[in-house]
């Protein structure tokens, strides 16, 4: 719809704030310093989850079993022709020839929308079903917390 979309009004696109940049820089920085730190992070993890199963793994294994999925090197692909796009897109916006089939994807969100609405659909249904389950008398639900609370401890004390 970036691309490809039709203009829906006639406002124009602005540089962001300094507060959008600012957080920008927040949440790089934070993605930048959780990746740096993967290797100790796993290793305090290890070291004060005893009874767990934690295997500890460096930074470098983490970045090497990325780089074996071939599904990484197509997401840089996209990413770098995304970067291209963007470079390069005010020279050639004249001379750029979008294929139809792109263009007919991208404005039917490839297909997506449709995902979306079913699920919508789904959790309405499942929504007015469950409605149905409601007595609306705050006794009874009261009641069905602390049963279900019960039933839980009981669970739990013989050891499921």
């Amino acid at each position: 719809m970036v691309f490809f979309g039709r203009m829906r009004s006639d406002l124009h696109v602005h540089e962001p704030g300094k507060y959008m940049k600012i957080s920008l820089y927040i949440l790089a920085a934070g993605t930048l310093i959780s990746w740096l730190s993967f290797g100790s992070f796993s290793n305090i993890l290890a070291e004060t989850l005893p009874n767990h199963t934690i295997f500890t793994e460096s930074t470098g294994h983490l970045v090497s079993t990325i780089f074996k999925d071939p599904l990484t090197y197509l997401a840089i692909l996209m990413v770098l022709i995304g970067i291209l796009i963007w470079v390069f897109h005010k020279p050639f916006s004249q001379k750029l020839v979008i294929p139809k089939l792109l263009e007919t994807g991208a404005v039917n969100s490839f297909g997506f929308e449709s995902i979306n609405n079913k699920v919508v659909k789904d959790i309405q249904n499942l929504s007015e079903y469950s409605r149905g389950l409601q007595t609306g008398i705050l006794n009874w639900n009261i009641f069905g917390v602390l049963s279900g609370l019960v039933l839980i401890l009981v669970i739990l004390g013989i050891g499921g």
